[in-house]
Protein backbone atom coordinates (compact mmCIF):
# COMPACT_ATOMS: atom_id res chain seq x y z
CA UNK A 1 0.00 0.00 0.00
CA UNK A 2 1.27 3.48 -0.82
CA UNK A 3 2.20 6.04 1.83
CA UNK A 4 1.86 9.83 1.82
CA UNK A 5 4.66 11.76 3.51
CA UNK A 6 4.99 15.50 4.11
CA UNK A 7 7.76 17.78 5.34
CA UNK A 8 8.95 21.37 5.15
CA UNK A 9 12.18 20.32 3.35
CA UNK A 10 12.43 18.22 0.21
CA UNK A 11 15.35 16.21 1.67
CA UNK A 12 13.09 14.97 4.45
CA UNK A 13 10.64 13.26 2.09
CA UNK A 14 13.07 11.77 -0.45
CA UNK A 15 15.97 10.31 1.53
CA UNK A 16 17.16 7.90 -1.20
CA UNK A 17 19.51 10.18 -3.10
CA UNK A 18 20.61 7.34 -5.39
CA UNK A 19 17.14 6.87 -6.91
CA UNK A 20 16.95 8.06 -10.56
CA UNK A 21 14.71 11.09 -10.88
CA UNK A 22 12.74 12.91 -13.60
CA UNK A 23 10.98 16.26 -13.52
CA UNK A 24 7.62 16.21 -15.32
CA UNK A 25 6.32 19.69 -16.01
CA UNK A 26 3.71 21.34 -18.19
CA UNK A 27 4.69 23.24 -21.33
CA UNK A 28 4.69 26.76 -19.96
CA UNK A 29 5.84 29.62 -22.24
CA UNK A 30 9.61 29.85 -22.34
CA UNK A 31 10.20 26.68 -20.33
CA UNK A 32 12.34 24.96 -22.96
CA UNK A 33 14.63 27.97 -23.14
CA UNK A 34 14.84 28.01 -19.34
CA UNK A 35 15.75 24.30 -19.21
CA UNK A 36 18.57 24.80 -21.71
CA UNK A 37 19.84 27.77 -19.70
CA UNK A 38 20.18 25.52 -16.67
CA UNK A 39 21.15 22.27 -18.42
CA UNK A 40 23.13 22.74 -21.68
CA UNK A 41 22.53 19.09 -22.71
CA UNK A 42 19.35 17.94 -20.96
CA UNK A 43 17.93 14.41 -21.27
CA UNK A 44 14.50 15.53 -22.37
CA UNK A 45 11.42 13.80 -23.77
CA UNK A 46 7.92 14.90 -24.77
CA UNK A 47 5.26 13.13 -22.74
CA UNK A 48 2.70 13.11 -25.59
CA UNK A 49 5.11 11.41 -28.00
CA UNK A 50 3.79 8.06 -29.33
CA UNK A 51 0.40 8.56 -27.67
CA UNK A 52 -3.04 9.55 -28.96
CA UNK A 53 -2.03 13.14 -28.13
CA UNK A 54 1.06 13.07 -30.36
CA UNK A 55 -0.45 15.62 -32.78
CA UNK A 56 -0.37 18.10 -29.88
CA UNK A 57 3.35 17.62 -29.26
CA UNK A 58 4.05 21.35 -29.37
CA UNK A 59 1.93 21.57 -26.20
CA UNK A 60 3.29 18.39 -24.66
CA UNK A 61 4.45 18.31 -21.04
CA UNK A 62 8.18 17.68 -20.69
CA UNK A 63 10.00 14.85 -18.94
CA UNK A 64 13.53 15.86 -17.97
CA UNK A 65 16.14 13.73 -16.23
CA UNK A 66 17.25 15.70 -13.19
CA UNK A 67 20.35 15.20 -11.06
CA UNK A 68 20.39 16.17 -7.41
CA UNK A 69 22.56 19.18 -6.82
CA UNK A 70 22.27 20.40 -10.42
CA UNK A 71 21.10 23.87 -11.40
CA UNK A 72 17.76 22.40 -12.51
CA UNK A 73 17.36 20.58 -9.19
CA UNK A 74 18.09 23.80 -7.33
CA UNK A 75 15.55 25.74 -9.44
CA UNK A 76 12.83 23.21 -8.64
CA UNK A 77 13.66 22.44 -5.00
CA UNK A 78 13.89 26.12 -4.05
CA UNK A 79 10.44 26.76 -5.57
CA UNK A 80 11.52 30.21 -6.71
CA UNK A 81 11.42 29.55 -10.45
CA UNK A 82 7.84 29.77 -11.72
CA UNK A 83 8.79 27.83 -14.86
CA UNK A 84 9.18 24.64 -12.79
CA UNK A 85 7.31 25.13 -9.52
CA UNK A 86 4.08 23.41 -10.67
CA UNK A 87 5.81 20.23 -11.86
CA UNK A 88 6.29 16.90 -10.07
CA UNK A 89 9.28 14.64 -9.55
CA UNK A 90 9.08 10.99 -10.57
CA UNK A 91 11.53 8.55 -8.96
CA UNK A 92 12.11 4.98 -10.01
CA UNK A 93 14.79 2.34 -10.44
CA UNK A 94 13.16 1.31 -13.72
CA UNK A 95 14.88 2.30 -16.97
CA UNK A 96 14.09 5.65 -18.52
CA UNK A 97 12.38 3.89 -21.42
CA UNK A 98 10.15 1.95 -19.01
CA UNK A 99 9.31 5.07 -17.00
CA UNK A 100 8.38 7.05 -20.12
CA UNK A 101 6.24 4.21 -21.45
CA UNK A 102 4.45 3.89 -18.14
CA UNK A 103 3.82 7.62 -17.72
CA UNK A 104 2.33 7.72 -21.22
CA UNK A 105 0.00 4.85 -20.29
CA UNK A 106 -1.16 6.91 -17.31
CA UNK A 107 -2.17 9.95 -19.38
CA UNK A 108 -5.84 8.95 -19.22
CA UNK A 109 -8.22 8.16 -16.39
CA UNK A 110 -11.69 6.65 -16.19
CA UNK A 111 -14.29 8.26 -13.94
CA UNK A 112 -18.04 8.02 -13.39
CA UNK A 113 -18.20 4.72 -15.22
CA UNK A 114 -17.02 4.95 -18.82
CA UNK A 115 -16.01 8.61 -19.04
CA UNK A 116 -12.36 9.32 -19.94
CA UNK A 117 -10.15 12.37 -19.59
CA UNK A 118 -6.56 13.50 -20.03
CA UNK A 119 -5.02 13.24 -16.58
CA UNK A 120 -2.64 16.08 -15.73
CA UNK A 121 -0.85 14.22 -12.93
CA UNK A 122 2.20 16.40 -13.64
CA UNK A 123 0.43 19.46 -12.19
CA UNK A 124 1.29 19.77 -8.48
CA UNK A 125 -2.24 20.99 -7.63
CA UNK A 126 -3.82 17.91 -9.22
CA UNK A 127 -1.15 15.61 -7.73
CA UNK A 128 -1.98 17.00 -4.29
CA UNK A 129 -5.65 16.07 -4.65
CA UNK A 130 -5.20 12.74 -6.42
CA UNK A 131 -2.53 11.24 -4.16
CA UNK A 132 -4.12 12.54 -0.95
CA UNK A 133 -7.62 11.21 -1.60
CA UNK A 134 -6.94 7.46 -1.51
CA UNK A 135 -4.05 5.44 -0.11
CA UNK A 136 -4.71 2.43 -2.36
CA UNK A 137 -3.10 3.69 -5.57
CA UNK A 138 -0.30 1.18 -6.09
CA UNK A 139 -1.87 0.18 -9.39
CA UNK A 140 -1.44 3.74 -10.63
CA UNK A 141 2.15 3.95 -9.36
CA UNK A 142 3.31 0.66 -10.86
CA UNK A 143 7.12 0.87 -11.21
CA UNK A 144 7.23 4.43 -9.82
CA UNK A 145 8.64 4.42 -6.31
CA UNK A 146 7.96 8.06 -5.46
CA UNK A 147 6.03 11.02 -6.79
CA UNK A 148 7.12 14.29 -5.17
CA UNK A 149 5.55 17.75 -5.35
CA UNK A 150 5.25 21.01 -3.45
CA UNK A 151 2.00 22.59 -2.27
CA UNK A 152 -0.93 20.60 -0.93
CA UNK A 153 -4.70 20.55 -1.19
CA UNK A 154 -6.60 23.61 -0.02
CA UNK A 155 -7.37 21.83 3.25
CA UNK A 156 -3.73 20.76 3.74
CA UNK A 157 -2.56 24.32 3.10
CA UNK A 158 -5.10 25.62 5.60
CA UNK A 159 -3.79 23.25 8.28
CA UNK A 160 -0.04 23.23 7.58
CA UNK A 161 0.80 25.82 4.94
CA UNK A 162 2.47 24.73 1.70
CA UNK A 163 4.77 21.74 2.17
CA UNK A 164 6.65 19.07 0.27
CA UNK A 165 4.73 15.83 -0.29
CA UNK A 166 5.83 12.40 -1.42
CA UNK A 167 3.62 9.49 -2.40
CA UNK A 168 5.69 6.36 -1.79
CA UNK A 169 4.82 3.10 -3.53
CA UNK A 170 6.28 -0.38 -3.46
CA UNK A 171 10.04 -0.67 -4.04
CA UNK A 172 10.74 -1.43 -7.68
CA UNK A 173 12.67 -4.60 -6.90
CA UNK A 174 9.55 -6.10 -5.29
CA UNK A 175 7.51 -5.67 -8.44
CA UNK A 176 7.27 -8.31 -11.12
CA UNK A 177 7.41 -6.70 -14.56
CA UNK A 178 3.98 -8.03 -15.50
CA UNK A 179 2.43 -6.21 -12.55
CA UNK A 180 2.86 -2.82 -14.18
CA UNK A 181 2.37 -3.62 -17.84
CA UNK A 182 -1.14 -2.26 -17.50
CA UNK A 183 -2.36 -0.28 -20.50
CA UNK A 184 -5.93 0.16 -19.27
CA UNK A 185 -6.77 3.69 -18.06
CA UNK A 186 -6.78 4.04 -14.30
CA UNK A 187 -10.28 4.25 -12.80
CA UNK A 188 -10.73 6.82 -10.06
CA UNK A 189 -12.03 5.50 -6.77
CA UNK A 190 -15.19 7.12 -5.34
CA UNK A 191 -13.08 9.14 -2.89
CA UNK A 192 -10.82 10.33 -5.73
CA UNK A 193 -13.83 11.26 -7.86
CA UNK A 194 -15.28 13.34 -5.04
CA UNK A 195 -11.94 14.98 -4.23
CA UNK A 196 -11.24 15.84 -7.88
CA UNK A 197 -14.71 17.28 -8.41
CA UNK A 198 -14.41 19.40 -5.26
CA UNK A 199 -11.03 20.59 -6.51
CA UNK A 200 -12.48 21.67 -9.85
CA UNK A 201 -15.30 23.57 -8.14
CA UNK A 202 -13.04 25.32 -5.62
CA UNK A 203 -10.36 26.09 -8.21
CA UNK A 204 -12.97 27.80 -10.39
CA UNK A 205 -13.85 30.13 -7.49
CA UNK A 206 -10.15 30.87 -6.86
CA UNK A 207 -9.59 31.73 -10.54
CA UNK A 208 -12.65 33.99 -10.54
CA UNK A 209 -11.55 35.67 -7.32
CA UNK A 210 -8.03 36.19 -8.71
CA UNK A 211 -9.35 37.53 -12.02
CA UNK A 212 -11.37 40.12 -10.11
CA UNK A 213 -8.05 41.28 -8.56
CA UNK A 214 -9.26 40.25 -5.11
CA UNK A 215 -6.46 37.74 -4.57
CA UNK A 216 -2.91 36.99 -5.72
CA UNK A 217 -1.36 33.54 -5.88
CA UNK A 218 1.86 35.08 -4.53
CA UNK A 219 0.12 36.46 -1.43
CA UNK A 220 0.27 34.20 1.62
CA UNK A 221 -2.38 36.35 3.28
CA UNK A 222 -4.79 35.90 0.36
CA UNK A 223 -4.19 32.14 0.28
CA UNK A 224 -4.74 31.84 4.03
CA UNK A 225 -7.97 33.84 3.78
CA UNK A 226 -9.20 31.66 0.92
CA UNK A 227 -8.34 28.30 2.49
CA UNK A 228 -10.07 29.31 5.72
CA UNK A 229 -13.24 29.90 3.71
CA UNK A 230 -12.78 26.61 1.86
CA UNK A 231 -12.44 24.78 5.18
CA UNK A 232 -15.58 26.46 6.54
CA UNK A 233 -17.48 25.43 3.41
CA UNK A 234 -16.24 21.83 3.55
CA UNK A 235 -17.24 21.46 7.20
CA UNK A 236 -20.87 22.05 6.26
CA UNK A 237 -20.85 18.80 4.21
CA UNK A 238 -22.95 20.34 1.46
CA UNK A 239 -24.16 18.64 -1.70
CA UNK A 240 -21.34 19.09 -4.21
CA UNK A 241 -23.39 21.35 -6.47
CA UNK A 242 -23.84 23.85 -3.60
CA UNK A 243 -20.16 24.16 -2.69
CA UNK A 244 -19.23 26.98 -5.09
CA UNK A 245 -22.14 29.22 -4.10
CA UNK A 246 -21.49 28.86 -0.38
CA UNK A 247 -17.77 29.49 -0.85
CA UNK A 248 -18.53 32.68 -2.80
CA UNK A 249 -20.81 33.84 0.04
CA UNK A 250 -18.11 33.14 2.63
CA UNK A 251 -15.57 35.14 0.63
CA UNK A 252 -17.70 38.26 1.06
CA UNK A 253 -19.31 37.56 4.43
CA UNK A 254 -17.17 36.05 7.18
CA UNK A 255 -18.59 32.79 8.63
CA UNK A 256 -19.65 33.40 12.22
CA UNK A 257 -22.53 33.31 14.66
CA UNK A 258 -25.00 33.95 11.87
CA UNK A 259 -24.41 30.33 10.78
CA UNK A 260 -25.45 28.84 14.13
CA UNK A 261 -27.58 25.71 13.68
CA UNK A 262 -27.21 25.52 9.88
CA UNK A 263 -25.26 22.25 10.04
CA UNK A 264 -28.20 20.66 11.89
CA UNK A 265 -30.49 21.15 8.87
CA UNK A 266 -30.80 18.53 6.11
CA UNK A 267 -27.80 18.99 3.78
CA UNK A 268 -29.99 19.87 0.77
CA UNK A 269 -31.57 22.76 2.69
CA UNK A 270 -28.39 24.38 4.00
CA UNK A 271 -27.62 26.54 0.95
CA UNK A 272 -31.06 28.15 0.95
CA UNK A 273 -30.81 28.94 4.66
CA UNK A 274 -27.27 30.31 4.27
CA UNK A 275 -28.41 32.57 1.41
CA UNK A 276 -31.34 33.83 3.50
CA UNK A 277 -29.19 34.55 6.54
CA UNK A 278 -26.41 36.12 4.46
CA UNK A 279 -28.87 38.51 2.86
CA UNK A 280 -30.36 39.44 6.24
CA UNK A 281 -26.92 39.90 7.80
CA UNK A 282 -25.72 42.07 4.91
CA UNK A 283 -28.85 44.23 5.06
CA UNK A 284 -28.45 44.61 8.82
CA UNK A 285 -24.85 45.77 8.39
CA UNK A 286 -25.92 48.24 5.69
CA UNK A 287 -28.63 49.73 7.92
CA UNK A 288 -26.19 50.05 10.81
CA UNK A 289 -23.74 51.85 8.54
CA UNK A 290 -26.29 54.34 7.16
CA UNK A 291 -28.00 55.27 10.47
Amino acid sequence: MSELLSASRIDDIEPNHALPCWLVVDRYPGILERIYQLEPSPQLAFLFHETKYASLEEYSPLVVRIERGSALWHAYSQQQDTAFSQGVLIMSEATEQAVLKYLRQRLEIHFYGSRKALFRFYDSCIASVFFSADSVIDRWLGPLERVVWFGGTWVQIAEHGKQWYSCVGQPHQQLVEGQYQDEEPYKLSPSQEQAMENFVLVQAVWRKWSKQKRAKASSGEDITYFVQRVSASMRLELPREHLQKVLEIFLTLTPGEWLAGVSELPAVNRLQEIERRAENTSQSKTRSFTI
